[in-house]
């Protein structure tokens, strides 16, 4: 049985999130989240009802932090040099939603690498079976 990767999480919560696409799509590549490999739509969505728990908890602590204006705060401090990005925070709610994972990701800190790696920028787009949920 399959389970979603970490970066899959944190695409479903960025896909859950009401944002516009250009910005998800900016979230994305800003920690060049990219898609894992193709699924096919039932077993995604078996592996995804596993995770559901997290990606609701997740949603639900982010939607209060867009209401009360931190993700614009977090995103005009990052272009500042002066702290995260709005995408560091959803990894953060992300990971202390998570109930039991044995290895959790490396603590988000900035690097100089280009956000545009050698990476197909297709991969950081939504596949067909990720969305319509």
């Amino acid at each position: 049985m399959a389970e979603l990767s970490f970066n899959e999480i944190v695409r479903q919560v960025v896909l859950k999130l009401p944002l516009e696409e250009e910005v998800r799509i900016l979230y994305l590549k800003r920690r060049s989240i990219h898609r894992g490999s193709e699924w096919s739509r039932e077993d995604f969505e078996d592996a995804r009802k596993r995770v559901e728990n997290i990606i609701d908890r997740s949603v639900e602590k982010l939607l209060v932090c867009i209401q009360s204006g931190d993700f614009a705060r977090a995103d005009d401090e990052y272009g500042h040099r002066r702290g995260g990005a709005a995408i560091d925070k959803i990894m953060s709610v992300v990971i202390e939603a998570q109930d039991s994972v044995c290895v959790k990701p490396l603590p988000v800190r900035r690097t100089k690498t280009s956000m545009f790696l050698d990476v197909p920028v297709e991969s950081i787009f939504f596949g067909e079976w990720e969305t319509n949920h």
